[in-house]
């Protein structure tokens, strides 16, 4: 009888023990779960705010294209952001340019904020109008 009592005392030692373990197992699986969701939510907000800025920035190509080519350049200075894109974006800016070559005039316009590791602004550029037919074959000398 002293043998079983003595058996049953060890074996609660050993399961006191596991339930030690499994507790600070489960701790650490926990804190590792907390941190991932964390992450997790900083990318989904990242996401967020890049695909804000790309359709801002496409709007204002929008806006741009539908310019006539004499107000164009005086509408390229005055682009800016609209105040809710400002609430969302922090230090939020917008650049525009015109530009020229022999397919015709296109506008860049470029959008930065501040945001993790620094990355390069997003650009995208648009055609405002094209040389006619007889512009190109004046331009191309075949």
């Amino acid at each position: 009888m002293k043998r079983a009592m003595k058996r049953n005392r060890l074996r609660n030692g050993f399961m006191q023990l596991e339930i030690v373990v499994a507790t600070g197992l489960l701790v650490v699986a926990i804190s590792g779960l907390a941190k991932l969701y964390h992450q997790l939510a900083g990318v989904a907000r990242d996401s967020k705010h890049y695909q804000l800025a790309l359709h801002e920035v496409m709007n204002q190509i929008g806006l741009l294209q539908e310019t006539p080519l004499e107000k164009l350049d005086q509408a390229v200075l005055e682009v800016k952001l609209p105040d809710e894109v400002l609430d969302v974006l922090p230090e939020a800016k917008l650049a525009a340019e015109r530009k020229e070559d022999s397919a015709g005039t296109w506008v860049i316009v470029r959008m930065s904020w501040n945001r993790v590791g620094n990355p390069p602004p997003i650009e995208l550029m648009g055609l405002v109008s094209h040389f006619s037919k007889k512009e190109v074959s004046d331009h191309d000398p075949e």
